[in-house]
């Protein structure tokens, strides 16, 4: 899959999501609720990706800026073989 437009932000990567269709379930990006899966938030000045299981959230990334985090978590979903759409 080809981007049709650069992604810049969150809420452009929660259109993308929407767009095509990937499940929420999977991501956690403008806070909706997952139980066992990745998410992304502001944490102070930067940008937090981690991933949760029964309640225990384990940081994988850090990254300075929205820009930097947005290109990080779409090539992720691009190349998740597990990923649902």
């Amino acid at each position: 899959m080809t981007l049709k437009r650069e992604i810049l932000t969150l809420q452009d990567l929660e259109e993308w999501i929407n767009t095509n269709n990937y499940s929420f379930l999977g991501y956690s990006i403008t806070d909706n609720f997952i139980n066992e899966s990745y998410g992304m938030e502001k944490n102070g000045e930067l940008f937090q990706w981690y991933y949760t299981e029964r309640g225990k959230k384990e940081t994988l990334a850090y990254f300075r800026t929205e820009v930097e985090a947005v290109r990080y978590v779409v090539n992720l979903i691009l190349n998740d073989e597990y990923k649902e759409n």
